[in-house]
């Protein structure tokens, strides 16, 4: 699915203020897990970070 420079920007900002800094400390693994389950929430979302609730982004 294509999703628009809007989608990804709001969808970046939601996980970014979620997770905030313990982004910086993940292995590389750890982040291509985290891209997999991620797009995984915001496709199960038709790509409106807005209906994503935070308890959805820490699960990921």
């Amino acid at each position: 699915m294509t999703y628009t420079e809007e989608q990804l920007d709001a969808m970046s900002g939601k996980v970014g203020s979620v997770l905030g800094e313990r982004l910086n400390y993940l292995s590389r693994g750890q982040e291509n897990s985290l891209e997999f389950a991620l797009l995984s929430l915001f496709e199960d979302h038709n790509g409106q970070a807005k209906n994503i609730p935070d308890e959805e982004i820490w699960g990921a």
